[in-house]
Formats: C-alpha cells, structure tokens, sequence
C-alpha cells in the first residue's frame, strides 16, 4: 500500500531561480496577481472518497501539500524541497508514495513543471498522478513532455480511487474511463471520466486541513469581508452543485462538470457546514458553484439548510459571478434572509452586441442596474465582473463597457483583461486562427491582469495599458460611491488597496478626496505625504501621468491634479518631473 500526497500547484506566482533569488537580480517576472486563498475541494473531496473507498486509506497516509497556502512570494527550488522535507521522512527513491498534482490553470503551468520534475528527481519510484481543469484538456502535452505516469480527465471521484486500487495492474488500467497514459493519450479517444451522483460524494475532507487555520481567513478581490468586524469572521468556501446550464465561450465550467446541475443533497450541506462552525468556528460562508442562482423554489430550500445549521450571525458571500438574469426581487429578498452581505455580478460586458454576438451571454443590461440597486437598498456590497479585450470586440464595443460601467452603481468592479482559457471555445478558436499555442509559450503568458501576446492588431503592452485606462475609469473616476456622496464607503475600498498596493498613486488622490470630504484632517496629512513621496519616485509619478486624464474625466478630482501643482494641491517635490517614461505593473 502506498501512501498517497496531494500536491496543489500555485495558481498564479512569480518563478525565481534558486540561485536568481539568493542575489536578488536579474529575476524572471511574471505579470500576475497573487489568487484568493481558497480551500482546494476538489482534494477534500478526493481524499474522503479515497478513504472511503479504499480501506487501506485514512488519516494516516494520505497527505497535502498546498503551494498557495505553503508560501506567498517568489516560487524556486527551495521553496518545493522545503515542502516535500516536512511531509516525507523516508530516505527512499519514492517507491511507497502515490503524488496526486492538481493542475487547476494555464498560468500555474511554469510552477507545476518545477514541483513535477522535482518530484521525479527527488522520488523517481513514485507514481505521479495529474488531475483538474488543464490537466483535463492538455493532458496529451502533459504526458508527452513531462514525467506524469497518468492523467485524470474531469471529474476524479470514480477514476481516481479505481486508478490507485489498480496500480499494479496496468491492463485494468487501461479500461478505466478518463485515465489516460501516453500510449493511451495517444490511441485512445479523448473521454471524460464518468461522474458520481454528487449524493454519493463524501463530505469534503476537512480532516487534512488540520493546523492550516489561514484557510478561513476571508481572503479575495476589495471587499468589505478584510475590513472592521467582518475581518474577524472565519470563512469557508462551500459547493452546493456541481454543472452550469450555461455555455460561455470563455469559460470552461460546462465542458468540465456538464451543462445538467448537480445539486447537493440538503442534510449533506447541512451536516458539512455545521462541522466546520463546530470545528473552526466557521459563520461565513463562500459558495463557489458555478450556477448557485437556480430556481426560486432551489433558493427557498437552500434557505430552509442554512436556517436549520443553527449558525448565529451567518454571513454569505457570492464571488463568484451571478448571472443578473438569474435574479428578481423575490430571490434576492432571499439572499438577504440567508445573510447574504456581498455579491458579484458577472456582466462581463456593456455592449449589446458583444453580449449577442460574442460572449453569447445576453445579460439583460437594462436590467442590471435595477438589480444593482436593490443590492445598495439592501446595504449589501455589489461588486462586477466586466472583460476588456474579448474577441472580435471593436475598440467601439469597448468603449461602451467601459461608459456602462462607470456608470452603474456598484462598490466595485473587477476589471479583466480577456484571456484564453484551454478547453473553451474562445481558446479553440484564437488556437486555430494561429493567434496563441497550445502549449507553455502561450500557458506561460496568460493572466487576467497583463498580456504578453498581441491580439487584434494590439501589442501586450497596449492591452494592459487598456486595463489599466479601464480600471481607472470604471472604479476611480467613475466609482458610484464617490458619484453618490457616499465618501465613508469610498474610502473602505480605497483604504483597502492603498494597505495592498504601496505605489498606486491612484487609490491615494481617490481616499485624500474622501477623508478631505469627511474632515479627516489627520489622515488627509498622512495620505498628502505618501503621494509627495511617491511623486518623487519616477516611475510611480511617470506612470500617473501616463494616465492622469483617465482620472480627470471626473471633474471632482480637479484640485489634486498633481501634474500642474495647482495651489490647493501643492506637491514639495522639487523635481520638475518633464521625462514620461512607459512603465508597466505598478
């Protein structure tokens, strides 16, 4: 019997050469933001199905190593040798261990392909197991050009516990729907492993988390849950179904779990939520369905689950994007029964056409707003999902997602670059156009944030200073709080990225408006000399001015114009400041 490891690769991370890092020059850096924190249920489930299924398994030998709560920062060799010397006493070739790797996104490619090829070097008896999302439609690559000995296409709960029983029986193996090995990848038809009555998938496998308090700790994009009392909250991501009817061409929850939703049975949900405020004092909650909104009579029941959890003060919060046609008042008056506190639409788009003829969403956009507004009645934080940057979408179309956004009445808006994911119909498409690979020259350079490829007659550079135009017009100039006079809460967000982000000068003159507007004579002082000291910093300053007229579209930023020191602004740089350099990720 061997032991089994669960290995999570990084989602997004910077790569450092070993010896690159311990001289600090010269590093490889990637443009990408640090993701959310979140559980990796798809391991939980996983593990309990495999000690479930498999009496030689329990908590005993059955291990996880999860880079994105291991380490935040620069990601190299000693990182992952680290990791490994924790978990793995024995001084063996790796005979004994099963490595079970989620390969979740393209851009955790360059991390995943240092922890496999550790793995294979450090434990070359081992058997390397690869599973998710870009495992699933990249797995001929996968197993073509790197030491995995399987692959798991889709869902794992039925092939994967078959997989590990049938190890030493490689014409079982064969048989087993969704396995693939090379010979396999290469002769075989590509096939989804079969999926588990979800009533049937054990209780996540919360056990292996022990010690990991970070988990539930709220972390993810601005939001009112990292601030005051809501900070102090325990947070748990949930599942209440699996599928999404749905079929986005850039999204990939459909051709991954399947256009029939899945849901989960209400004692199950029960029962799971109930132990995690038992056991780590859990009352926030985060459903990370794909399709969480179903039908209003699904809600009410989901509603009855939470109520008979016992939880006091429960909070939910829905980052996930929620689909505005799927909500009318009656649901949401729903959603406020079940605490819910924060929501976020996914409009992706403002441009009738691209919702029609391109994402083939048809977010009703008259109707988004009037949802937004019974949110903000309710007092509960909405938040958006707008693209910039999708195909076929005229510098036209963009333009009007960008002047619907900054006008909707929102907290805020998380602003994206369109990027390809594999297995999606968009990726498909820019595949065959010749626009991107499909390997790691395209994986390597695919973030929501920054683009390192050309697309539609633009550079890379172009598209991320497109981003960064939109941003600033959607959540700076045109942020609704602001709009409406609601300084307080401006200044929540603002406060929030001006602790993350040292050098965005942006949040800074955003909060200095605010607290100038609320009398908050101290802290103005305090946020007048960052901005002096960053002003002197010129890159930061050169980088404002690139985009200084995005902001002062608003007129209400008038006075803090730094580029003419007018009087009731006055900056004590001494420098004139004249050279404006392009500069990237501030």
């Amino acid at each position: 019997m061997k032991k089994l490891v669960f290995v999570v690769s990084p989602y997004s991370t910077t790569i450092t050469s070993l010896k690159i890092e311990k001289t600090k020059k010269n590093k490889k850096k990637k443009s990408s933001r640090s993701a959310p924190l979140s559980f990796p249920l798809g391991v939980l489930n996983l593990s309990s199905t495999v000690k479930k299924t498999l009496n030689d398994y329990n908590d005993d030998n059955v291990e996880l190593i999860d880079f994105n709560y291991l380490h935040d920062g620069p990601f190299h060799e000693k990182v992952i040798e680290d990791a490994f010397k924790n978990i793995i006493k024995e001084k063996n070739n790796g005979k004994d261990y099963i490595f079970a790797i989620t390969l979740m996104f393209s851009c955790s490619w360059e991390p995943f392909n240092l922890v496999i090829n550790f793995i294979r070097n450090k434990y070359p008896g081992s058997t390397i197991i690869v599973g998710g999302v870009h495992a699933t439609f990249a797995y001929k690559y996968i197993l073509a050009n790197t030491p995995a000995n399987y692959v798991i296409r889709g869902e794992g709960e039925i092939s994967f516990p078959e997989l590990i029983k049938n190890l030493d029986n490689e014409k079982n193996i064969q048989k087993i729907e969704g396995v693939y090995d090379n010979k396999k990848a290469l002769n075989a038809p590509p096939k989804i492993s079969p999926i588990l009555a979800y009533k049937e998938v054990p209780a996540p496998d919360y056990k292996i988390l022990k010690g990991k308090d970070k988990y539930f700790d709220y972390k993810s994009h601005v939001s009112v849950n990292v601030e005051g009392e809501n900070k102090k909250i325990k947070w748990a991501q949930i599942v209440t179904s699996r599928g999404c009817p749905f079929d986005c061409p850039y999204c990939v929850a459909t051709r991954f779990s399947g256009k029939s939703v899945r849901y989960k049975p209400g004692p199950q949900m029960a029962s799971e939520m109930r132990y995690l405020y038992e056991k780590h004092n859990v009352t926030g909650f985060v459903p990370e369905d794909d399709f969480f909104i179903g039908p209003k009579q699904r809600l009410e029941e989901l509603l009855e689950v939470f109520k008979s959890t016992n939880i006091p003060d429960m909070k939910i919060t829905l980052r996930n994007g929620v689909n505005v046609n799927t909500l009318n008042g009656a649901k949401i008056d729903i959603l406020e029964a079940m605490g819910c506190n924060s929501v976020t639409l996914a409009i992706e788009s403002g441009s009738a056409h691209t919702q029609k003829n391109i994402i083939k969403k048809n977010v009703n956009l008259e109707k988004a707003p009037k949802i937004l507004e019974t949110f903000r009645e309710k007092n509960i934080e909405v938040k958006t999902f707008i693209m910039v940057g999708l195909p076929k979408e005229t510098d036209e179309m963009r333009e009007e997602t960008i002047s619907y956004a900054a006008n909707l009445n929102m907290d805020w808006s998380n602003v994206y670059l369109f990027y390809p994911i594999i297995g999606t119909t968009f990726y498909e498409e820019m595949h065959a156009a010749g626009e991107i690979t499909n390997g790691p020259e395209t994986w390597d350079n695919l973030s929501p944030f920054s683009r390192d490829f050309d697309h539609m007659g633009k550079t890379g550079l172009n598209w991320q200073d497109i981003l960064m135009d939109a941003d600033i017009r959607i959540n700076y100039a045109g942020n609704g709080n602001i709009r409406k006079g609601n300084y307080k809460r401006a200044y929540t967000y603002f406060n929030i990225i001006r602790k993350h982000s040292p050098e965005n000068i942006f949040t800074r003159i955003c909060a200095l408006l605010c607290t100038d507007k609320l009398k908050m004579t101290n802290e103005s002082k305090i946020i007048t000399k960052e901005i002096d000291k960053l002003v002197k910093n010129d890159k930061v300053y050169n980088y404002y001015l690139k985009f200084e007229n995005a902001l002062f579209q608003n007129s209400i930023f008038n006075k803090y114009k730094l580029s003419n020191n007018a009087p009731a602004f006055q900056i004590n740089s001494i420098d004139t400041r004249k050279k404006q350099e392009l500069v990237r990720d501030i």
